[in-house]
């Protein structure tokens, strides 16, 4: 190696290179490269200025590098949020589709609660099922969507009492239902059932009017999703 420092230049070995560096002389490798700088070495402002910016230009580029860098790990983070809320969803699906369908409303709470006694013991698992489905329909299944405890307790209730109605009725009248659903296919439709009723029908399913009425309280049977 060598130390330059102006016309003067020697030939020098590693042992010599800190005091030639202290001296100012810069050292030069075999190759012609300067691999260290003297003491109190200075360079042209020009080329001072020249690096800063190119330092700044470097800082900027780093930055926004930063910034996308920080975008996408945000992106990735909603993606796999969404990717584990859907797969959520499904198993629940999965889980709410494997499980045989329970009526919203149990033998107890028909014969304690609501008082029933027009629907023989025999039959009342099949009406309350039933009853609960065309719930279900009316209420374009946002009770099997949500499930039924999600719900509140004000609309808990509502069902509960409404399906305990459109059960006795349906089994009261089963004869008349099928001949008013047999004579009107048009969804909506209300006839007057007999001298006094007014019947809603829609979906296949047959209802005194104000007992839909009450069921509308829920809020579940507009057709606009909730």
């Amino acid at each position: 190696m060598r130390a330059v420092k102006g016309n003067k230049e020697y030939t020098i070995d590693e042992s010599q290179q800190k005091s030639y560096q202290d001296a100012g002389f810069d050292i030069v490798g075999d190759d012609g490269r300067v691999t260290a700088y003297g003491r109190g070495k200075t360079v042209p402002f020009d080329e001072y200025m020249k690096a800063v910016k190119e330092i700044e230009h470097l800082q900027n580029i780093a930055a926004e590098r930063y910034t996308e860098n920080e975008a996408l790990k945000a992106e990735i983070a909603a993606l796999r949020a969404q990717s584990r809320n859907r797969q959520r969803k499904q198993r629940v699906k999965r889980r709410v589709n494997d499980m045989p369908y329970e009526p919203y409303v149990t033998y107890e709470y028909y014969c304690d609660a609501y008082k029933g006694a027009v629907i023989p013991m025999n039959e009342l698992d099949k009406a309350l099922k039933q009853a609960s489905r065309h719930v279900d329909s009316l209420t374009y299944n946002r009770i099997v969507g949500r499930g039924f405890s999600s719900l509140t307790q004000f609309q808990q209730d509502i069902i509960q009492d409404v399906v305990c109605q459109q059960a006795d009725f349906e089994t009261e009248n089963a004869d008349e239902i099928n001949s008013i659903l047999s004579s009107y296919s048009i969804n909506g439709v209300s006839a007057q059932f007999g001298s006094s009723w007014n019947i809603f029908t829609d979906k296949g399913v047959a209802m005194k009017r104000d007992l839909y009425a009450l069921l509308c309280q829920t809020g579940l049977c507009c057709r606009l999703a909730r």
